[in-house]
């Protein structure tokens, strides 16, 4: 073999090895799933922030939590996703000073986070410190490394309000009619508003509309409602009719709301309950509306 030839010959050889062990070093680096599961089969999620814990439900197509609350799914779907692929990268900390410190063991903790489907566990975490913007440190409940992932401890909520499904009294879908039970019946075509033969004003019955697709509750309430609502409105939408009754329940400006769509009651702050109080006269034109007020006073005159 002449001198030239074995130069090319151990040339080859050393590409190779770098190549082979670019390729491992490339493969020890991948990030490492800290977790990899099916988002859709979990039926329940447990999170605890090591004094107070609140226990989420799928019950068919629905979340609920306590006592058969509607919970927020599109936020419960959202926190499962993000989780369910989660990458983990190198271990920040492997020893269990490193994981005390991290705050992410059985006695300290930020968040544990406990997702099963059936009686199947699916994941058991703790969460804890927060090493930057939008990380948290995580590590398995039943033991092993530290890992920072990409997640924060204000996505998951150990109250039980904070996963409250504050839009349940929401019409489904564009609203069609719209009615105040003893004021006025307003129905929308081709996208104008009519009322009998009152001339409505469009910006202020779309107003009044955008408040209803707005509508957010407060929490469940345990108000001792009294016999008659202050307020009533029937909602057409593409679901049918909704009857919303807000209720004034103390002398203290605390307002209550039911539907007949949704069981329970729950609260609405007075800023939201008062911009629902419309009269007839709010809604109309404003030559209309002059003249609505100049024939109450007239009749006022009158008698």
């Amino acid at each position: 073999m002449t001198k030239n030839t074995l130069g090319i010959f151990l040339a080859a050889q050393l590409i190779l090895v770098l190549v082979v062990w670019g390729l491992g070093q490339r493969d020890a680096e991948a990030p490492q799933a800290f977790l990899s599961f099916d988002s859709a089969i979990v039926d329940k999620l447990s999170i605890s922030d090591g004094e107070t814990a609140v226990e989420l439900l799928r019950i068919g197509e629905e979340w609920k939590y306590g006592d058969d609350v509607p919970a927020n799914k599109s936020k419960i779907e959202a926190v499962l996703k993000k989780l369910s692929n989660t990458s983990a990268g190198w271990p920040v900390g492997t020893t269990g000073s490193a994981a005390e410190r991290f705050e992410v063991t059985d006695n300290l903790f930020q968040r544990r986070l406990v997702a099963k489907a059936g009686e199947t566990l699916v994941a058991d975490i703790y969460l804890g410190t927060s090493p930057s913007f939008r990380k948290v440190h995580a590590r398995h409940a039943s033991g092993g490394p530290v890992y920072s992932i990409d997640f924060s401890n204000y996505e998951v909520g150990a109250e039980e309000n904070e996963w409250l499904d504050k839009g349940l009294f929401r019409p489904r879908g564009s609203i069609a009619g719209l009615e105040r039970k003893g004021q006025f019946v307003a129905t929308k075509r081709n996208g104008t508003w009519s009322s009998g033969g009152d001339d409505l004003s469009q910006s202020e019955i779309n107003k009044l509309a955008a408040r209803f697709e707005g509508l957010s509750v407060t929490e469940p309430s345990d108000f001792q409602l009294p016999p008659d609502p202050w307020i009533q409105y029937s909602l057409d939408d593409e679901e049918g009719t909704q009857l919303l009754s807000i209720y004034r329940v103390s002398d203290e400006n605390n307002y209550a709301i039911t539907s007949d769509r949704t069981a329970g009651v729950y609260g609405l702050s007075s800023f939201v309950a008062e911009q629902l109080d419309v009269q007839l006269s709010d809604l109309l034109a404003k030559e209309d509306s002059k003249m609505a007020v100049d024939e109450i006073m007239e009749l006022e005159e009158e008698s």
